[in-house]
């Protein structure tokens, strides 16, 4: 009799090439969830930055336009400009103020974190051209990391603290 030999076909993997394979699977699949991870942070950080900038740059366009009307009086009428109301040192000229605890002028270094100023804001209801009235005192303040427009005033001198101020970002 004659014996038959059977071959046998493997027909799976065996637990050391499973455990091989997950092994590898799973090296991938966290280095692609790392990269993902990564360009989501930098998206965000780049967001942010872009953010941040364009809020700036509109803060300062708003800052600038207003800072230029400082000083402009409507009811000149033949009157002689050294004798504008809207431009006295030391009680309605645009002031740096370093402290605004101690309502500190700094005019020298212009290091201060607040800026005060005045203009006839006729073009506001009831406000008479020539008339210094308390909307007619405006400023700017960093107050806390967030920067603060005064919207109006007192009107004995320069002052960051009193008035009513608006928020113009949400700070840093």
């Amino acid at each position: 009799m004659q014996l038959i030999t059977t071959r046998k076909h493997q027909h799976g993997l065996t637990v050391a090439e499973l455990l091989v394979g997950m092994t590898v699977g799973i090296i991938v699949i966290g280095g692609a969830i790392a990269i993902y991870a990564s360009t989501v942070a930098r998206s965000n950080d780049t967001l942010r930055t872009s953010k941040l900038n364009q809020e700036v740059s509109t803060l300062l366009q708003v800052v600038a336009s207003d800072i230029r009307r400082a000083g402009f009086w409507g009811g000149i009428n033949g009157t002689a400009f050294n004798q504008n109301p809207f431009n006295l040192a030391n009680a309605t000229a645009l002031v740096v103020i370093d402290d605004m605890a101690s309502n500190t002028i700094q005019a020298v270094t212009g290091q201060g974190s607040c800026i005060v100023y005045v203009y006839d804001a006729t073009y506001l209801a009831g406000n008479v051209a020539g008339d210094i009235e308390s909307t007619d005192l405006f400023g700017f303040r960093l107050n806390a990391s967030v920067v603060q427009m005064r919207q109006t005033g007192v009107v004995d001198g320069a002052d960051c603290v009193g008035g009513t101020c608006n928020s113009c970002t949400n700070g840093v």
